[in-house]
């Protein structure tokens, strides 16, 4: 209601441009009193009226750092503080004030739908003095807080005096919030005249901070709000240390990075608090080092990971030259160090080796020792294979070693079947010649030119071999019966030649011999085309 009577005078004070904070007022007047417990003594009356003082100065004077949305908070606190303070029993410090006090607000909860605020339609007021305002507008404030008590000692409770007045005390909590409101817009008024002190704004930026970064999970607006902590406060120390906690809470890792600036702040000015902040530095350093030191375990690790470890530890070593853990882990990580240093000069050495094995192959398949280079190939994979993928380059290295090795023995295994292809070539045209005893020793020859090829390499491999090999059986067997053919004509040549006649008969015979043999070329020349595709 009191946001209502407000924008007569100040229409936008809480929705300034294209934002809108209302939400955060009634937010803090659900919240109340309670935010300001342990800043502001309130336990009586004299105080609570020198609390709506205080906190109306504050919120004056924060003013000038723009509207926000913990400024349109702390007003919704404000009008919880007003309002309580404008009615009888609305702060209770006996029992006996308590126990009413919870009765009344229950009831007023049951009941607040039914109250419409009655405006005298006079303008706000501008508060001067606090305590004459106060006696002002709330006349018989103690009488009757007597008669309310009277009423629940005779058992009429809220149904008595608080009852029949309770529209009264609603409209007068509304106009005194407005009252209070308004003088904190008004640029000139200051209910105290004394301006909020440096301790009190410094801490009020704190809580904002905790505001943005609690309630509203905004990193960034709490940033902006840093800067207004800047300017009021320069000497403070638990308040950077309270801002660290803040930000380092918070948990990203942008806000744990400006949570331990703020501590480095802290510890740096000194104070009371100083070794307290020095454990938190160090126990942050010994987490860090601690992260860095676990990744530096794992696959794919970089070379700054443990320097990185250990350069943590020893600043939580720095802060905290008691620490065990600290002092404890620096040895470790040292050790460590030395590990992978030795590791990282076995997987160069590993690489080394693979490379001269590698060309050693090379030379081999040069000379034309295929079997030789295809088992040396092997060794050098195995080498390039016993790299762990810990060290990021040499890893890839390894692999591309791998890669290269498998490639050359594919390579190696396609000049072997062209080999035995060219033994099958060879044995055709041995028959073309009727040579048939050299043309099955050239086709005998095949099965131990494939030996070279590892059994199982591939599927394409181990198919285009068999077809091979077995090209060669069938050309044997093809051979010799050729033989006995091209044999048989010549014989029959022979005697038709001593008869006379016949001759046509061996050219046939020599001619189907060649037939065949030309067949089973074509076909070992398709054979081969396979071997290169194991990579």
């Amino acid at each position: 209601m009191a946001m209502q009577v407000i924008k007569r005078d100040h229409p936008e004070v809480f929705t300034p441009g294209d934002k809108t904070y209302e939400l955060e007022v009634i937010t803090g007047a659900r919240d109340g009193v309670a935010i300001l417990a342990g800043d502001l003594p309130m336990n009586s009356d004299a105080e609570v009226v020198q609390a709506v003082s205080s906190e109306l100065q504050l919120l004056h004077d924060v003013r000038r750092f723009g509207p926000t949305s913990y400024f349109a908070y702390r007003m919704g606190v404000l009008s919880a503080l007003v309002a309580n303070a404008a009615v009888p029993l609305g702060f209770a410090w006996s029992d006996e004030d308590v126990a009413i006090q919870q009765t009344i607000n229950v009831r007023i909860d049951e009941k607040l739908d039914s109250f419409g605020y009655l405006s005298d339609g006079g303008q706000l007021t501008s508060i001067r003095e606090i305590r004459e305002y106060f006696k002002e507008r709330r006349p018989f404030m103690q009488d009757d807080a007597v008669l309310i008590r009277d009423d629940f000692k005779r058992g009429s409770g809220f149904d008595g005096y608080i009852n029949s007045s309770a529209q009264t005390y609603f409209d007068r909590s509304v106009a005194m919030v407005a009252d209070v409101w308004h003088t904190v817009f008004e640029p000139n008024s200051a209910a105290s005249g004394v301006p909020a002190s440096k301790n009190m704004l410094t801490w009020y930026f704190v809580k904002e901070i905790a505001f943005l970064l609690e309630a509203k999970k905004n990193f960034h607006q709490a940033e902006k709000s840093y800067e207004s902590f800047e300017q009021v406060n320069s000497d403070v120390s638990e308040a950077f240390d309270e801002i660290g906690d803040l930000f380092y809470e918070f948990g990203s890792s942008e806000a744990i990075e400006r949570g331990v600036r703020e501590w480095r702040i802290a510890y740096d000015m000194g104070g009371p608090a100083r070794r307290e902040v020095s454990e938190k530095l160090s126990a942050h350093y010994i987490k860090q080092g601690s992260a860095y030191l676990e990744k530096a375990a794992q696959p794919g690790s970089e070379e700054t990971d443990l320097p990185n470890a250990l350069t943590a530890f020893e600043q939580a070593l720095d802060f905290n030259r008691g620490s065990d853990e600290a002092a404890n882990l620096i040895q470790e990580t040292h050790k460590a160090m030395a590990e992978r240093k030795a590791r990282f000069e076995l997987a160069v050495n590993l690489i080394a080796s693979a490379e001269r094995v590698q060309k050693e192959g090379d030379n081999q398949v040069l000379a034309e020792d295929f079997g030789g280079a295809i088992v040396t190939y092997e060794r050098a994979k195995g080498f390039y294979e016993t790299v762990t993928e810990e060290f990021t380059e040499l890893s890839n290295a390894s692999k591309s070693g791998v890669s290269k090795v498998k490639k050359a023995v594919g390579e190696v295994i396609l000049k072997v079947q062209n080999k035995a292809n060219d033994a099958i070539a060879k044995g055709d045209q041995l028959q073309e010649e009727n040579n048939y005893p050299a043309a099955v020793q050239e086709y005998s020859r095949v099965d131990a030119i494939l030996g070279v090829i590892p059994p199982n390499y591939s599927q394409v491999v181990d198919a285009d071999t068999k077809k091979i090999r077995d090209l060669a059986l069938t050309d044997i067997d093809e051979a010799r019966k050729n033989e006995e053919r091209w044999k048989a004509a010549q014989e029959a040549a022979a005697k038709a030649a001593q008869g006379g006649g016949g001759g046509g008969a061996g050219g046939g015979g020599a001619g189907a011999g060649g037939g065949a043999a030309g067949a089973g070329g074509a076909a070992a020349g398709g054979a081969a085309a396979g071997a290169a595709n194991k990579q």
